[in-house]
C-alpha cells in the first residue's frame, strides 16, 4: 500500500496556520469528537469488525496467539533472515525500497556524507540501516548521525555520535538541547538531511495515557525534525492512529511542511497492527513557523492546562479533499488487512487448540523462508549467512 499527496502551497502556508481561523488549541473546552473516530476519515464499521476480530483473541494464551500469528504472516521469516537483524531495520529497508528517502539522499549527494537524527526506541536499529546502506553505495562517506531517545536505546545506538537517554515525549527542555547540540556540531551546514522517528508500540492498548502518549510523541518528534532539517530534507516516522480528527490535524500539520507526503505500509509490519510509515519529502522553506504552535500545545499537555482535542480547525482540515483522501485511503487499506489478518489467526489459533499443538517459536515454513529470501533480494537487503 502506498498513497501520495503533493502539497500546493508552498512556503507561506505556515501563516495561515498562525492565523485564528484555522488555530483552535487555546480552547479548554473538552471536544471529545476530535478523539473520536470520523467517517471522513475510515469507515467505523471497518473499526467495528477489528474489535470483533480481536475478541476471540481474548481468551487465548499469548503464546497460541503469538504462535498462529506467525503461522499465518507470510512474510514472518524477514527478520529472521536478514543480517540487520531487527525488525525495525528490515521495515525502514522495505520503505527505503518503495520511496527511497535514504537512498536518494545518499544518491543525490555523492561524494558528501549524510547527516541523519533518529529518534525512540528504536533509532539504534534505524541507524544501523542507515549506515549499512550509506556502506552499498559506492563513494559515499560514513554518514554523521545523532539519536534521541527515551530511556535505553540499545547498543546498537553506541556508533551514533550523541545519544540522550531519559526524555519523555513532553521533556521540552531536554528536547531543546538536543537540538542545540546537533544544531552545534552541524555548525556551518543548514541543518541535517534526514530524520527518522519510530512512534509508539502499535500493540500497547488503549488507555487515557496511552491516548496521550500517541499523540503527544508524534507531535514532539515532528517538532524535533523540523527544527534540525535543511530546507530539502526528509521525515520519515512510524505512525499507528490517524483515523481521528486530533491525529489528522497532527498529520496535516507536518505534511504542509513538506513539498510530497506518502503513507505506506511494509510486508514486515506485523499483520494484525496498524502500523504504517509516512514519508514527507522537501522540507520547505518557513516551515519553522510550525513549531511554536506544537511545542505551545506539548507545553501545555504537560502543564496539564490543555486536553488533547484539536490542534488546528477540524473544518478547514476535512476541507483540504487530496489530504483527506489520502489519509482515507490508507486506513481503509490498512484495516482492511487487519480484519483479513485477524481472521486467519483466530481461525489458525483455534485450529491449533483443538489438536493441542503449539508450533515451535522459531520455526518458519519452507514458504515462509523463500518468499523472505525472495524480499530480501528484490529488496537489496543483507541475508543472514551471506558474504
Amino acid at each position: 500500500m502506498i498513497v501520495q499527496v503533493q502539497n500546493p502551497r508552498g512556503s507561506t502556508f505556515d501563516k495561515q496556520l498562525t492565523s485564528a481561523d484555522w488555530l483552535r488549541m487555546m480552547s479548554d473546552r473538552d471536544d471529545v469528537r476530535g478523539r473520536q473516530t470520523d467517517q471522513r476519515l475510515c469507515d467505523p464499521r471497518l473499526l467495528q469488525s477489528i474489535n470483533a476480530g480481536e475478541t476471540p483473541l481474548a481468551s487465548l494464551p499469548p503464546a497460541q496467539i503469538d504462535a498462529a500469528r506467525r503461522a499465518v504472516h507470510p512474510y514472518a521469516a524477514l527478520e529472521a533472515r536478514c543480517s540487520l537483524g531487527t525488525l525495525a531495520a528490515v521495515e525502514l529497508g522495505h520503505v527505503d525500497f518503495l520511496l527511497r528517502p535514504v537512498l536518494g539522499l545518499l544518491q543525490q549527494q555523492p561524494g558528501s556524507a549524510l547527516r541523519y537524527v533518529v529518534q525512540g526506541s528504536n533509532g539504534g536499529a534505524y541507524a544501523d540501516y542507515i549506515r549499512w546502506r550509506a556502506s552499498t553505495v559506492p563513494g559515499a562517506p560514513r554518514p554523521s548521525g545523532w539519536c534521541f531517545a527515551p530511556g535505553a536505546v540499545g547498543p546498537k545506538a553506541a556508533g551514533l555520535e550523541v545519544v540522550e537517554g531519559g526524555a519523555d515525549p513532553l521533556d521540552l527542555p531536554a528536547m531543546d538541547g538536543f537540538v542545540r547540540r546537533v544544531r552545534g556540531d552541524d555548525s556551518g551546514r543548514d541543518g541535517v538531511d534526514l530524520v527518522v522517528a519510530d512512534g509508539v508500540d502499535a500493540h500497547a492498548g488503549p488507555s487515557a495515557s496511552l491516548e496521550k502518549q500517541l499523540y503527544a510523541v508524534v507531535m514532539a518528534q515532528a517538532a524535533l525534525a523540523l527544527q534540525v532539517l535543511r530546507v530539502g530534507g526528509s521525515f520519515v516516522f512510524r505512525a499507528v492512529e490517524a483515523t481521528t480528527p486530533l491525529s489528522a490535524e497532527i498529520l496535516f500539520l507536518i505534511q504542509a511542511c513538506f513539498e510530497g507526503t506518502a503513507v505506506v505500509r511494509s510486508f514486515a509490519s506485523c499483520p494484525t497492527g496498524a502500523e504504517r510509515f509516512v514519508v514527507c519529502r522537501g522540507l520547505v522553506a518557513g516551515a519553522g513557523g510550525v513549531v511554536p504552535h506544537l511545542l505551545a500545545a506539548l507545553a501545555r499537555i504537560r502543564d496539564g492546562q490543555f486536553k488533547l482535542a484539536h490542534l488546528v480547525s477540524w473544518t478547514r482540515v476535512s476541507a483540504e479533499r487530496p489530504f483527506v483522501d489520502m489519509v482515507c485511503k490508507a486506513n481503509v487499506s490498512v484495516a482492511q488487512a487487519q480484519i483479513d489478518a485477524l481472521t486467519a489467526v483466530a481461525t489458525h489459533a483455534q485450529q491449533q487448540q483443538k489438536q493441542q499443538h503449539v508450533a515451535a517459536g522459531n520455526s518458519f515454513s519452507d514458504t515462509q523462508v523463500d518468499l523472505a529470501s525472495q524480499c530480501l533480494r528484490l529488496w537489496c537487503l543483507p541475508a543472514a549467512g551471506a558474504a
